[in-house]
């Protein structure tokens, strides 16, 4: 998802959870996280009644994400892959 403000990220998911009721898909609660880049406070975003988790980090296509804008997680990860070979 695109970085967006708290409130346009909760409107942004209740479209996308609308949709997905449209066309008969789900979305898998226990799988979505949400995380919130170079904020203080992370926001809450819900989908139903349910808030979503906010992650620190996360990996996605073997690259690491981290919420601190640091590389430290990404470096370490591509080091022990490369040390285990």
């Amino acid at each position: 998802m695109p970085s967006v403000y708290p409130p346009a990220a909760e409107q942004l998911v209740d479209r996308l959870s609308y949709a997905c009721k449209e066309f008969a898909l789900s979305i898998s609660i226990k799988k979505t996280h949400v995380m919130a880049q170079d904020v203080e406070t992370p926001t809450s975003i819900s989908i139903g009644n349910t808030t979503l988790e906010c992650v620190g980090f996360f990996t996605y296509l073997r690259s690491t994400v981290s919420s601190n804008l640091s590389l430290d997680a990404e470096l370490s990860t591509h080091l022990a892959r490369a040390t285990a070979q």
